[in-house]
């Protein structure tokens, strides 16, 4: 029988930054969990990777990462988010961690912003000398959020990427199975 700690969800807010807005975070990573996605008609759908039948109809398909951080609040409160990278934006932070001089990335603070409707995340810089002290996510706590983000079935604790991928790989496939058919023609 499944305990109880494993029967809450794990939720963690997407953080979504707009144009002229800034936030603070904390990395609670040394790097984002990267994932491929494929956008079909409404939504983002995750890529199995092996027999995806959204590869095989030539569909677009983009890198994304997912980083786990700690917003810091105007009022000094401090929860955990996920802020979401394109690769572009990644390297570019992670271009700015090594100018800095930071090997991991854990604890340290940076300002998130967006300049335009089309241009990617911006980190603003290293906001702190040193890095805040924080525990870094376990692998299974954020592959369980992405999970849930995408309606897919929970992540173990315990289970690494690799592991869940491959236990939910059918599932995968057959929620891009319907979404190929829901969008008609248009990838056939």
């Amino acid at each position: 029988m499944i305990g109880e700690r494993y029967e809450q969800r794990t939720r963690l807010a997407v953080l979504k930054v707009r144009v002229g807005t800034g936030f603070r975070v904390s990395l609670l990573r040394g790097e984002p969990l990267g994932h491929i996605v494929h956008w079909l008609g409404k939504g983002s759908f995750l890529c199995p990777g092996v027999r995806c039948p959204a590869c095989l109809a030539s569909t677009g398909a983009r890198w994304v990462g997912l980083m786990p951080c700690r917003l810091h609040g105007a009022d000094g409160s401090r929860r955990t988010v996920l802020v979401e990278f394109s690769g572009d934006a990644w390297a570019r932070l992670a271009g700015l961690l090594r100018f800095e001089g930071v090997d991991c990335g854990v604890g340290v603070e940076v300002e998130l912003s967006r300049k335009s409707m089309r241009g990617g995340l911006i980190a603003e810089g290293v906001l702190c000398g040193e890095a805040e002290k924080v525990r870094p996510l376990a692998d299974w706590v954020l592959v369980d959020a992405l999970a849930t983000l995408y309606g897919l079935p929970r992540c173990l604790e315990g289970w690494g990427p690799e592991e869940w991928t491959e236990r939910v790989r059918e599932v995968v496939v057959g929620k891009l199975e319907r979404a190929l058919q829901a969008c008609g023609s248009e990838f056939a």
